[in-house]
């Protein structure tokens, strides 16, 4: 008979190795820790990280990571990524443009300065 809570010793273990039998126990342990949840209310916390998409069920009494899922990376496809190589040039290409355009105006302001200093020494002079 079942009990109420899932047991940290009946929690899944990560196994590398790809036996039927274990991937049989695994799920069965997995139904049995689903269905602790569902029957002990806040008994099994389960948490989502916003950062890596990872999960993790934490058992509330004992606090124990019962189980950890990581989070699946999503792929992006190839529009996305020209998507984002032509929004990363554009932006190159704005920053160069506004650089350039700081650069002539401060020699626009230096040869300013210089005719007015010439003048003013030719008017001495």
């Amino acid at each position: 008979m079942l009990s109420k809570r899932a047991k940290p010793d009946s929690a899944i273990k990560l196994d590398p190795g790809n036996s039927k039998k274990k991937k049989i126990a695994q799920s069965v342990d997995f139904c049995y820790i689903l269905i602790a949840m569902k029957s002990q209310k806040k008994e099994v916390f389960q948490i989502n990280c916003p950062t890596c998409h990872s999960i993790l069920w934490v058992d509330a009494l004992t606090k124990e990571v019962i189980k950890s899922e990581r989070g699946k990376k999503k792929k992006d496809t190839l529009d996305d990524l020209l998507l984002k190589e032509k929004k990363r040039v554009d932006a190159f290409e704005r920053k160069f443009e506004a650089t350039a355009e700081l650069e002539k105006k401060k020699r626009e302001k230096i040869e300013k300065n210089f005719e007015k200093a010439l003048t003013e020494f030719e008017e001495d002079g």
